[in-house]
């Protein structure tokens, strides 16, 4: 998907940008603790929770090829409950963990990955309950809907399997490249397809979610990278070309786009808006705005029912993720370590947290970040993110909990 694979170009507009100001009397978060896991690597893909414990996935260096891990850590105190690394067969992974009914979902692979598994765990213990083969990577995040998980699977297209028992129930394939995590809303499913070697369709579609059957199909002019947000009778979508962890290169010209459609018909609510450079992670809606970030580097706000920018926060390198919400406040995170809390309203920086600085490292970050608001504590939330921390010897994965 994002890592290796490049996408089509296409034009890219000037973008005016609100340059927000910082508030100086607020303070920043604190590390409440972090989590390291011993081999190096790095943690990309966003966690899952529950009341107690807290759910993620990473990759391991290894001498002959890169593998995966799933972790289960103590929400309270991030020490370790169990590993599950599919006894040291488990591919490298960008999947982020699904939580529903006890059960743990999660797929292995990135580009280069042909055949690989979704993986269904135990929740409490770890265990392995079932495992399913598909013929492609599996960089989409599962979700689970009406007993069913769904998920794509590259080229292999899209699943719906039974959640309890993993048998197939229908397969979406044929020329579509699926890497997005599809949502599924009132017996809908709603996804993209990006490009590959093998296939250049680039639309969004949605499907009837019990049979696999298409409802609507709208072409876009550029890759479907960012995963689906769906909010009353609209979805959004983040397109754009390059790859994750670079801009697109001449002859291509980078590019990205916010798209929104009609939910029910597929047709766009306004013309897509463009930007200098890729949107990779899922927006986040609410009853006014939708949120992204833009390979440009910066957290952007517009207006959902007609697409007008409202305003632009410059985090100083590519935002990649998608921005968590609560009470008003984004936190965003953007690839080379800088995390921000910005107002909703305005976009004014409310405090950062210099993950450089704090470490001495050159930060990757790719992970999204997750907000839960603390039960004890009134107006005070955790922080939870992945991260790739390298130096000159080695790259750390290292899980963060901060509290604001």
């Amino acid at each position: 998907m994002v890592i290796a694979g490049l996408m089509l170009a296409g034009l890219a507009l000037a973008v005016p940008l609100v340059w927000p100001k910082k508030q100086p009397e607020h303070e920043g978060p604190i590390v409440v603790w972090t989590f390291e896991q011993p081999e190096s690597g790095a943690m990309i893909s966003a966690p899952a929770v529950d009341a107690e414990h807290i759910f993620l996935s990473a990759v391991r260096d290894n001498v002959l090829a890169p593998s995966g891990v799933v972790y289960c850590l103590d929400r309270r105190h991030g020490t370790l409950r169990w590993k599950f690394d599919d006894d040291g067969k488990m591919r490298q992974t960008i999947s982020s963990p699904c939580l529903s009914d006890g059960r743990l979902y999660v797929g292995e692979g990135m580009h280069g990955n042909e055949v690989c598994h979704l993986y269904c765990l135990d929740a409490a213990s770890g265990e392995k309950l079932w495992q399913f083969v598909t013929g492609g990577h599996i960089e989409s995040s599962p979700c689970v809907a009406d007993g069913a998980v769904f998920f794509g699977s590259g080229d292999d297209g899209l699943y719906c399997l039974d959640a309890v028992n993993g048998r197939k129930r229908w397969q979406f394939a044929g020329r579509w490249h699926i890497d997005v995590s599809p949502v599924v809303v009132n017996g809908r499913l709603y996804a993209g397809s990006a490009v590959s070697q093998l296939h250049r369709t680039t639309e969004i579609f949605c499907l009837d979610a019990a049979s696999g059957e298409p409802l609507w199909r709208t072409p876009t002019e550029l890759p479907v990278w960012g995963s689906p947000a769906v909010h009353g009778d609209q979805v959004f979508f983040g397109t754009g070309n390059g790859r994750l962890t670079r801009s697109a290169e001449p002859p291509e010209k980078p590019t990205g786009a916010l798209v929104c459609a009609d939910a029910a018909t597929g047709r766009l609510c306004w013309p897509p808006v463009h930007f200098s450079d890729a949107l990779f992670g899922q927006p986040v809606v609410d009853a006014e705005r939708v949120y992204f970030g833009t390979r440009e580097g910066r957290c952007c706000a517009l207006d959902r029912r007609d697409g007008r920018r409202l305003w632009q926060a410059d985090l100083g390198s590519p935002v990649v993720t998608r921005p968590a919400v609560a009470d008003g406040c984004l936190v965003v995170v953007a690839s080379g370590g800088q995390i921000a809390c910005l107002d909703a309203g305005s976009g004014q920086v409310v405090w950062t947290f210099d993950l450089a600085g704090h470490t001495q490292t050159r930060p990757q970050l790719l992970a999204s970040p997750l907000i839960v608001q603390e039960a004890e504590e009134k107006g005070r939330r955790l922080i939870y993110f992945g991260s790739e921390l390298k130096n000159a010897v080695r790259s750390a994965a290292v899980f963060y909990c901060l509290r604001d």
